[in-house]
């Protein structure tokens, strides 16, 4: 029984909105009582209040069914389905830090003085400097989480911070990060804010930047030169339409480093260079929260597919939802983002199909119906007297190079070969309101008729049926 209550639970969690857990942290505040103790090792961090993780998820379930759930409802945890849904909800849970007993300055120049004795075994100075990375300065970070996570929060985003100095051999760059962690799961994954040292010991970089992979057919590779290059400067771009002041953000990165000091080099996009000898905990604070704020602007902008090589979101989405359903059950997800959400997708779709019916139109389809409720297929048209079928696909990606189709739209398709058209309405904005989404521009391609024979069709996965004699 207990397993089967354990499993039930997590499916509810796996369902849990951020607004079930906003509307149990307004009713914490107001004095509702559960059945949860205080956490003893992690918080959530809402608007600067720390808040026991579970008892928030449990009161969230409840007003999402309307059940009562207590501490033996469901575990909590770093890897836990509790931690992992209030996340993607947008929520930052962080482990508890009491004190750190070296300040934030004496570390810092502690690491900056071990780089300069580095070594790739590990020595005594490497195990100290581990600490400092791993623990002591994510440790610093997390004690002035609410420094942030307001920033995080606000725009949807939850927060996490890790360090690292090597799995193995040290590494000449050793790093700490700050991340959301569903857009950037690994170092090798997305955009992320990132602290970085210089090897002569000098200084210190702010920065934020992107991983030098990319992730295409289930395996990452490394990014080519030119194409991290349109990475980095299509992110510089990206900030400075949103008007965004950058200026103190140009120094130039100098790791002094091997082969992968330059890549955290050639993937920076902004960098900040804090002098050892004038180093000072009030600009490093100040520095990082307006860093904080570029990395949002990058996440928003990366969550409708906009960052250059990226796949569409509609087909990140579809990837990760057919990958969960057939791996084990409990498999934790690798994850795809954030996604956009349902009213986001709504507005998109009325969008792409208020500008295909421009183009049908322009083009000389005449009879235009929507009938996409009740068909395989979005508009039935006519040209000149002959009946056709309309497939519309929308995404806020700048290309569309891929599109996602079911079965039964494929078959439709290749039934009625030389009388189907394809409709791709691309790079569409969207713009939050208070009333919701709306989605604005975007440009139209219409491919008439479709010529399935110049698109592979790849299997995202396969229904298989058991052969009985």
């Amino acid at each position: 029984m207990p397993d089967i209550i354990e499993q039930t639970t997590t499916d509810l969690l796996n369902q849990l909105q951020p607004g079930h857990v906003a509307d149990a942290l307004h009713r914490l505040d107001a004095g509702a009582e559960t059945q949860f103790a205080d956490s003893t090792n992690y918080d959530l961090v809402f608007q600067g209040k720390r808040y026991p993780p579970k008892r928030v998820a449990g009161l969230a379930l409840g007003i999402m069914t309307g059940d009562s759930f207590g501490p033996q409802s469901f575990k909590g945890g770093e890897e836990s389905s509790c931690f992992r849904a209030l996340r993607r909800c947008g929520f930052t849970v962080t482990p508890k830090v009491s004190s750190v007993a070296q300040s934030l300055t004496d570390a810092i120049a502690e690491v900056l003085s071990l780089q300069t004795v580095y070594s790739s075994s590990n020595s005594d100075a490497m195990q100290r400097r581990g600490e400092l990375v791993r623990n002591v300065l994510p440790a610093h970070l997390r004690a002035n989480i609410e420094r942030f996570e307001p920033l995080f929060t606000s725009a949807g985003y939850s927060l996490e911070v890790k360090g690292s100095d090597g799995i193995g051999r040290k590494v000449e760059s050793p790093w700490v990060r700050m991340f959301d962690p569903l857009m950037s799961p690994s170092a090798r994954e997305g955009w992320y804010l990132v602290i970085h040292f210089s090897r002569n010991g000098r200084n210190l970089y702010l920065t934020v930047g992107c991983a030098g992979t990319v992730f295409r057919d289930g395996s990452l590779f490394n990014l080519p030169q030119t194409d991290l290059a349109a990475k980095v400067e299509w992110a510089r771009s990206v900030i400075r339409s949103k008007n965004i002041p950058v200026d103190r953000f140009d120094d130039e990165i100098q790791l002094e480093g091997n082969d992968l000091s330059t890549q955290f080099e050639r993937a920076t996009a902004f960098a900040k260079m804090l002098q050892v000898e004038q180093f000072t905990d009030a600009e490093f604070w100040e520095e990082t929260a307006s860093l904080c704020q570029i990395l949002l602007e990058l996440y928003e902008q990366d969550r409708m597919g906009k960052v250059p090589l990226s796949e569409q979101p509609e087909v990140l989405v579809v990837e990760a939802e057919v990958q969960d359903a057939i791996s084990e059950r409990g498999r934790k997800s690798t994850g795809q983002g954030r996604g956009l959400s349902a009213a986001e997708r709504s507005a998109i779709e009325l969008r792409a199909m208020e500008l295909a019916r421009h183009a049908l139109e322009h083009d000389g389809f005449t009879e235009i119906k929507d009938v996409s409720r009740t068909e395989s297929f979005d508009f039935s048209a006519t040209r000149d007297g002959v009946p056709w079928l309309i497939e519309v696909k929308g995404t806020t990606s700048p290309v569309a190079e891929s599109i996602l189709l079911t079965a039964a739209e494929l078959t439709l398709h290749q039934t009625n070969a030389g009388f189907t058209a394809l409709v791709i309405a691309h790079d569409i904005h969207l713009k939050r309101e208070e009333t919701g989404p709306i989605a604005t521009g975007g440009t139209v391609e219409l491919l008439s008729p479709w010529s399935l024979e110049r698109w592979n069709f790849e299997p995202i996965a396969y229904k298989a049926r058991r052969i009985r004699a």
